[in-house]
């Protein structure tokens, strides 16, 4: 902890081990993360194709403007994370949809975004952000339909964005299986849990330093 100096560290802590990262200083804690999973239902979601938002476009990452991406991610994390985000959602096995709200002329801006990786065991919502429940169906719908029937999917939520839970139970994503704990050493950092819908992984660990951000929610 010393080469960490002043910076404010991060950690998503299982429940179990918040006693012994307390003592490391970990001492302000935030929000509770549910770990959730459950399996993809292509014959589920053919009763759901409908729940996909009319005013809402949802396309391949790939096929908009990146930056106004970025722009949009930095209205849920407190910094710009363009090049980290150029590497998150490339590589093998990774899916991921934007969804665009359309006005009368055709144009639209970003309003959500979902990505998931492959790991061993199935397919990792990494993460899901979105303005409202709505939109956040339809980008999950999008990216199930896409994945592989009967593949295992597994998700990490807010508990207090009831939201998420109601759009996961639509999906049959519900199996929830331990819970982790956003803990930090310095102070916690604002977030508006209500457009997050499933973080980007359990495994990140968020950094504040004094010149720059680099936490990866």
């Amino acid at each position: 902890m010393k080469h960490n100096g002043e910076r404010n560290i991060g950690g998503n802590i299982v429940g179990e081990s918040l006693t012994h990262y307390f003592r490391k200083g970990f001492t302000n804690t935030d929000f509770k993360l549910n770990d959730i999973r459950g399996h993809i239902d292509h014959s589920k979601l053919a009763s759901l194709k409908n729940c996909i938002a009319t005013d809402v476009k949802i396309v391949p990452i790939r096929d908009i403007h990146f930056e106004s991406l970025v722009e949009y991610d930095a209205t849920i994390n407190p910094f710009r994370r363009a090049d980290f985000l150029k590497k998150w959602f490339t590589g093998k096995g990774v899916f991921n949809f934007v969804a665009i709200k359309l006005n009368r002329q055709g144009y639209g801006s970003v309003v959500g975004y979902i990505n998931t990786q492959e790991i061993t065991t199935g397919f990792q919502v990494a993460p899901l952000y979105a303005d409202d429940a709505i939109i956040a169906e339809s980008l999950m719908y999008k990216l199930l339909i896409s994945l592989p029937n009967k593949a295992e999917i597994f998700t990490h939520v807010p508990v207090t964005n009831k939201c998420a839970f109601n759009v996961l139970r639509k999906f049959n994503i519900d199996v929830q299986t331990h819970e982790l704990f956003r803990q930090y050493t310095k102070h916690v950092i604002p977030l508006p849990l209500n457009k997050i819908y499933s973080i980007l992984s359990p495994d990140m660990m968020p950094e504040i330093g004094r010149a720059s951000c680099r936490e990866r929610v």
